[in-house]
């Protein structure tokens, strides 16, 4: 069978001539598919349906690649996929992937590619509901045995390695298409069904600018919130075809691939393949143990310090090392961190490419003496990791800290005396330096602001309002004492601060005991609850405020929130809040909010007491 022929990972990923070229298809032909969608709109029989879009599938495979590289028939096509019986979604599977037809899918233009996948999510939906299980094992079995057996050239093609990845998520039944820190979901898909074609990761990435590239924490955060626990202890997750996953793993793990290896790492279209392998073996320590030592040159006897490094600081080959210390199992990672870092833990940070790794290592550390080393490395170079714009490594350092309950006090001192070199130079205290680590705008200027707005978009610094989240929780009173250090006009801006007032929330859940702390905090927020409560995240936070307030602070914010109840009652949480806060009661009298609220009290803390 003809493969793909292999594609430059390092060149131009845009322009060029396809890999395989294809016959336009005749107006004729194109009006015919045209047709059939406009036939299939109109038609509310299931079995005419079917009818119809198996005839299509039938007359689409005399001409598949011809028929499929059209965006607008391959549209048509997708739209009769669901239709189609298992037998023609299965035949045209099959088709795409013999002869020269998997090169042109994986090397010619986006459209087939398309097609192929919702093609194999079609059937993995079918098969999950029990539906012709042996017919669609017969045929994932073909188009596995053909990527496995071109595997090297059809993942360095750009539409090749979106067809693997999703092969890969079928077989393994859980998404795996998607970054490693990336929130789930299929937004990336529709894009790029949108746009024609989509980039990796890594290729995207790799085009972003510096500025760009620091200011998507979505994964950084992640890091801060919850450690990522790593290979140990994980239990392996159920796998919906565990033999066709096996065969793709056993062709990466061929013998003929070890030369490759480390160019595929580099490879902006492998990448992103080995890392979605990788997080497939998450959890089975033998498997994602030898797929680490092939990809590091077929075995861990042969990784250097300086091969391991120069591969960290490489934009693209960094992001499969951060998988591989997230998957390994703790003796792989105990060498790979070793090797990696010992030493070198603070100029790895300050990379711009091996700061991930840096990052997933310490969100993935187990061991306290592994992390203690670590921090021992980092500890000088906090203050230099704010100000360059890599607080994510500080983040996720914070994260470990916490989760292992390890080295707590020092890590909360230390990132403090960075804190308060960042503010002396900004002339910021140090809780204000980290609240706009990021940020062009001191919080000092913003709480000078005549008028406090709410927007969808935080002006303070996701990460460092994330940071603070964490540091608030960490043994000490520092931090604690440096949020109530705050002036009352800085508080009101984070109180009306999406990510700002989950860091009061966080204040106020820590010192929920001390009844005095909690209501001088909610005290100095007054004037601000009528405005955050007109945000998603203010609303939740308001919420809070009121439900742990004494009857005055209660009264205080439902006063607020009477004075703007036209401007709530047309936000989405809005109208909840103001139920919540029981504000029409106020718009009668006191007296009714009054009785309202504590027979709500009443009856809340009834239910407390049964569930605890």
């Amino acid at each position: 069978m003809a493969g793909p022929k292999r594609g430059d990972g390092r060149g131009p990923r845009r322009g060029g001539p396809p890999i395989s070229a294809t016959t336009p298809l005749s107006k004729q032909d194109q009006a015919y598919y045209e047709e059939i969608g406009q036939q299939l709109d109109v038609i509310e029989e299931a079995e005419e349906q079917m009818l119809l879009a198996d005839n299509a599938f039938e007359q689409a495979r005399t001409q598949l690649m011809e028929a499929a590289s059209e965006k607008a028939v391959s549209r048509t096509l997708e739209k009769l996929i669901p239709k189609a019986s298992t037998e023609a979604v299965s035949e045209t599977l099959k088709a795409f992937v013999v002869g020269d037809n998997l090169a042109a899918v994986c090397g010619g233009a986006p459209f087939p590619s398309h097609v192929v996948e919702k093609l194999l999510v079609e059937l993995q939906t079918r098969a999950r509901a029990g539906k012709d299980v042996q017919t669609i094992e017969q045929t994932f079995w073909a188009v596995t045995e053909a990527i496995a057996g071109n595997l090297v050239s059809v993942i360095t093609t750009r539409h090749g390695s979106f067809v693997a990845r999703r092969l890969l998520s079928v077989l393994a039944g859980r998404d795996l298409t998607s970054a490693p820190t990336a929130k789930e979901g299929a937004g990336g898909k529709k894009q790029r069904e949108e746009a024609g074609e989509e980039e990796t990761t890594a290729e995207k990435e790799a085009e972003e600018p510096p500025a760009k590239r620091r200011r998507s924490v979505a994964g950084l955060e992640s890091k801060v919130t919850a450690g990522v626990s790593g290979g140990q202890g994980e239990e392996e997750a159920v796998v919906d075809w565990p033999e066709l996953l096996q065969a793709l793993l056993d062709a990466a793990l061929a013998d003929e691939v070890i030369p490759e290896a480390t160019s595929l790492c580099r490879d902006i279209f492998a990448a992103p393949f080995l890392q979605s392998l990788l997080w497939a073996c998450r959890g089975n320590d033998e498997a994602a143990g030898r797929l680490i030592a092939q990809l590091l040159g077929g075995s861990l006897l042969n990784v250097t310090p300086d091969g391991l490094q120069v591969l960290m600081q490489d934009r693209v080959a960094s992001h499969v090392l951060e998988v591989m210390y997230q998957v390994a199992s703790e003796d792989v990672f105990q060498k790979l961190s070793t090797a990696g870092f010992k030493g070198v833990t603070g100029a790895m940070a300050m990379h711009p490419s091996a700061n991930f790794a840096v990052q997933a290592a310490l969100s993935a550390v187990r061991r306290p003496p592994q992390f203690k080393r670590m921090f021992e490395d980092l500890r000088p170079s906090l203050a230099q990791l704010l100000r360059a714009h890599r607080g994510g490594v500080v983040a996720a350092l914070v994260a470990a800290a916490h989760r292992l309950k390890a080295q707590e006090a020092d890590v909360s001192s230390a990132v403090m005396t960075a804190a308060e070199a960042l503010g002396a130079e900004r002339g910021a205290p140090a809780l204000g330096a980290l609240l706009a680590l990021d940020r062009p705008t001191p919080l000092a200027e913003l709480a000078a602001a005549t008028e406090i707005k709410i927007g969808a978009r935080s002006a303070l610094s996701s990460l460092g309002c994330s940071l603070a989240m964490q540091l608030l929780q960490l043994p000490g009173f520092a931090w604690q004492d440096a949020l109530r250090a705050l002036p009352p006009e800085q508080l009101r801006v984070l109180a009306t601060d999406p990510a700002g007032c989950r860091v009061i929330e966080t204040y106020l859940q820590v010192v929920d005991k001390s009844k005095k702390k909690v209501r001088e905090m909610l005290r100095a927020l007054e004037g601000s609850y009528g405005v955050a409560g007109q945000g998603g995240a203010g609303s939740k936070f308001v919420k809070h405020c009121f439900s742990i307030g004494d009857m005055k602070e209660k009264l205080a914010i439902a006063e607020e929130l009477l004075k703007v109840k036209s401007a709530l009652i047309t936000t989405l949480s809005g109208p909840s809040l103001l139920n919540a806060c029981h504000v029409d009661a106020l718009a009668k009298d006191k007296k009714t909010w009054s009785q309202r609220v504590k027979a709500s009290t009443s009856v809340r803390d009834e239910f407390k007491e049964i569930f605890e």
